[in-house]
């Protein structure tokens, strides 16, 4: 959706977003058996840049001109601008796939038949309650209690936790955050 590439692109144009990975993808990254990953809407590539450094292949997707851009200056990163919306995941193809702050509940089964056997899904994106569902302007955008637990519920939990934090933006926020492997 081009309102979406346009918003996108400018937060990123004008926010200044973290460089470091996010901790879950340091700690549960390296316990991926093979070296092919793939990064869910990569947004400015920190996340991918690690997981290259580690010595992955990644293959990053992103929908904003200004994260493709930098994605694109990160070596054993291949950059791929598309809208999710319209994108088939290729099957049995990943041993690490990664997705942050990104929810789209339509690649749920996509994400599922992409890890290959063995390979590693590492899922953190923002969660609310029920009574905060019924406050917020667009709560889809929002997973719910325990419901990417109950949506990823195939593969083995290795580590799954609903917690508050404060965000880069000093805003508090309550994430899901999951890493699971496919048996």
């Amino acid at each position: 959706m081009i309102e979406d590439k346009i918003k996108w692109n400018k937060r990123f144009r004008e926010m200044n977003f973290p460089d470091q990975p996010s901790k879950v993808v340091v700690e549960y990254s390296s316990i991926a058996k093979g070296k092919k990953a793939l990064d869910i809407a990569a947004g400015m590539g920190r996340n991918s840049k690690f997981l290259a450094q580690q010595g992955f292949e990644v293959d990053a997707l992103e929908l904003s001109d200004v994260g493709i851009e930098k994605l694109r200056k990160i070596g054993n990163v291949n950059a791929y601008q598309v809208e999710l919306d319209n994108y088939t995941l290729p099957q049995n193809n990943y041993d690490l796939i990664i997705c942050l702050n990104y929810l789209n509940r339509k690649l749920f089964s996509q994400i599922k038949k992409a890890l290959k056997t063995g390979g590693v899904l590492i899922y953190e994106t923002l969660c609310i309650t029920e009574e905060e569902a019924r406050a917020i302007q667009n709560p889809d955008y929002f997973l719910r209690p325990n419901e990417l637990r109950n949506s990823f519920n195939e593969l083995n939990i290795i580590y799954y936790k609903e917690y508050e934090r404060i965000n880069n933006f000093d805003k508090r926020v309550t994430k899901a955050s999951l890493v699971g492997e496919k048996i």
